[in-house]
């Protein structure tokens, strides 16, 4: 059985960050744990590849291209059967919803070997199910610490993440004080959810 790796929801105190500020936040997971990261944004893909028309072919394609690269994890009947894709298999990838397109795009780049991955903008369109599915699932990639940043964090509550909160220089395991009104990132309280940044 694989150990449990440590899975992170990063609060901010300005959720427009994930979408401007990629670069930064990533360097702030590093700092808190030193790895190599592969970087998820939803647009990378939301939409498939494009090469293939089914979602089995999809599934088949990206695996053989992780496997070719040296960094997959799993075969296709396991990811099948982890990932609950199963009665997808034969759907053209176009008449999937956007949650089941996110998801399968999801599932995919998390089943390549990486030290950390950093998600953004994960959750926006998965229902709770398949969000607890991701989290799950996440361990079981040869991952050392996997990082959430969304905009709503209330979404990944209750999924045995350990919260960490943005300070203007790094990653911080306990809430920071409030020093002056000013502070943007010390005056966000953990239970509110994110400002939606608009889709």
């Amino acid at each position: 059985m694989t150990a449990a790796i440590p899975k992170y929801r990063v609060l901010l105190g300005d959720s427009r960050r994930i979408q401007s500020d990629h670069d930064a936040l990533v360097a702030l997971c590093h700092r808190f744990v030193p790895a190599d990261y592969v970087i998820y944004r939803s647009s990378d893909f939301v939409d498939s590849t494009g090469y293939m028309r089914t979602v089995e072919d999809e599934i088949d394609f990206v695996l053989g291209s992780h496997a070719a690269a040296g960094v997959a994890t799993t075969e296709l009947a396991r990811f099948v059967d982890d990932w609950g894709f199963e009665p997808y298999l034969k759907r053209d990838i176009r008449h999937l919803s956007g949650g089941w397109r996110k998801f399968l795009g999801l599932a995919l780049f998390t089943a390549q070997r990486a030290e950390g991955k950093v998600y953004f903008d994960a959750c926006r369109q998965l229902s709770d199910r398949l969000i607890r599915r991701l989290v799950q699932n996440v361990h079981a990639h040869n991952t050392r610490a996997a990082f959430f940043l969304d905009y709503d964090a209330l979404l990944l509550g209750g999924l045995g993440l350990d919260d960490v909160w943005v300070t203007p220089t790094s990653l911080s395991s306990t809430q920071p004080i409030v020093t002056h009104a000013g502070d943007q990132e010390a005056n966000y309280e953990p239970d509110q959810a994110y400002e939606s940044a608009g889709d």
